[in-house]
């Protein structure tokens, strides 16, 4: 694998800089969704002296007390849904990996540690944080056995970036941003220019000029290494879907600012599953295949399905595991809430959960089977297809694995029962 070789890297200065590094260019003052009404002054991110105070009128407070202490029980049969259904997964559990698995992620570890050093650099607590939290483990347990480490690497380096990225106004435990929704704004529109520069998308701003900092260190690296493997419509795909996500989060923070719950579940989800960033990742393992997707295959109906209920059967792992968090950091942007102050009894929103995750199952092995169907004439393409389609259930079942196993999730610990099902008491 080549080393890690980053365009000239410039942290901190005299000027005050965004996440990026990179000065706030004059099409960020233009207005967001949601305008500031008078014009901000942008900080930096690695100033943890700018982290807003908490608002004691928070009004999440008042929906995490509405919550807190009832009891979410999460059977063995909702943790098993993949072994159910028989999808490819790799046992969370160090105890079970061979020695070739191990030494694969502890390579992977000490090349995410590395970067993060270089991101991380002026926040030496966010550094820390990032470090425990071993991005490194989900993307081992995300990412398929068969990929090579290179490609391995490569999809680690964006999903790592979405981790640390989202993580500055994605919650009240110490995003820096988190209730401070104008600076955000100003921050995020930056954060879609400088994104579209690293990708080598701005044909003004060639990315090997640019001098970055921060969060974006890691994805000017994904960038660079990336472009060896995809064409300029492949990194176009991947860089629409940042810009989305980008977008969703700053309507998920409006959301959660002004306390405002949905109650329309289609509602929630147009938000949820563009604010997860599963999308990126999706189109970016790409990364693993020796050919391009067509578009009539990367944008059939059958790949919106399996994209869509990947995505969903992410999110929805996410917001039952890490609900009890959301209370405690009054960060509340999840399904359950929104179930139950639709007016759905508290007692059926798991099993609610659990249909609605074995109809997704089945609906993406549908959409594959019809999809190697249309392409079975073509047998490179056909091997892509089903390749992309293993990625997707991998990811589903990597991503629960790491909800299981890792430390950003450790108040599950105290929850697990004998037979395997979770006892969560919020």
């Amino acid at each position: 694998m080549d080393s890690i070789v980053l365009p000239s890297v410039e942290i901190g200065g005299e000027q005050q800089l965004l996440d990026s590094g990179c000065e706030s260019p004059d099409s960020l003052h233009s207005q967001s969704s949601h305008p500031a009404s008078e014009p901000t002054t942008v900080l930096s991110l690695d100033d943890s002296s700018s982290e807003a105070e908490n608002d004691e009128s928070d009004p999440n407070a008042e929906l995490a007390a509405q919550l807190k202490g009832k009891k979410l029980s999460v059977p063995t049969s909702m943790l098993n849904v993949f072994k159910t259904v028989g999808w490819p997964i790799l046992d969370h559990r160090s105890s079970k990996w061979t020695d070739e698995f191990a030494a694969r992620y502890e390579r992977l570890k000490f090349d995410t540690h590395a970067i993060l050093d270089l991101a991380l650099a002026e926040s030496p607590d966010r550094l820390q944080k990032a470090k425990t939290h071993d991005f490194a483990l989900f993307n081992i347990l995300w990412t398929p056995e068969r990929v090579d480490y290179e490609g391995l690497w490569v999809a680690s380096l964006l999903t790592t970036w979405l981790f640390i990225w989202d993580d500055f106004v994605d919650s009240n435990d110490g995003g820096l941003l988190a209730q401070d929704f104008n600076q955000a704004c100003a921050w995020r529109r930056e954060a879609i220019v400088v994104a579209k520069q690293v990708l080598d998308l701005d044909d003004g701003h060639p990315a090997a000029s640019l001098e970055v900092s921060g969060s974006m260190i890691v994805l000017a690296e994904f960038g660079r290494r990336a472009a060896k493997r995809l064409n300029r419509d492949q990194m176009q795909g991947i860089y629409r879907e940042i810009v989305l996500f980008i977008g969703a989060a700053e309507t998920e923070q409006a959301h959660r600012l002004a306390g405002y719950v949905p109650v329309d579940v289609d509602e929630y989800l147009d938000m949820r599953l563009l604010s997860s960033a599963v999308l990126a990742c999706f189109f970016s393992e790409e990364v693993f295949f020796e050919i391009a997707l067509p578009d009539w295959v990367l944008y059939s109906d059958e790949m919106k399905v399996i994209f869509r209920d990947g995505n969903y059967l992410i999110s929805i792992h996410n917001d039952i595991l890490s609900l009890k968090k959301e209370i405690v950091d009054n960060c509340i942007i999840n399904m359950i809430p929104v179930l139950y102050f639709g007016g759905m009894p508290w007692e059926q929103i798991i099993s609610h959960l659990q249909v609605e995750l074995e109809a997704c199952c089945r609906r993406v092995d549908k959409a594959a089977e019809a999809l190697l169907e249309k392409t079975a004439g073509d047998a490179q393409l056909s091997e892509a297809v089903e390749s992309l389609v293993y990625s997707v259930r991998m990811n589903t079942t990597g991503n629960l694995g790491y909800l299981l196993a890792s430390s950003r999730y450790s108040h599950l610990d105290n929850e697990k029962t004998e037979d395997g099902s979770l006892e969560i008491v919020l």
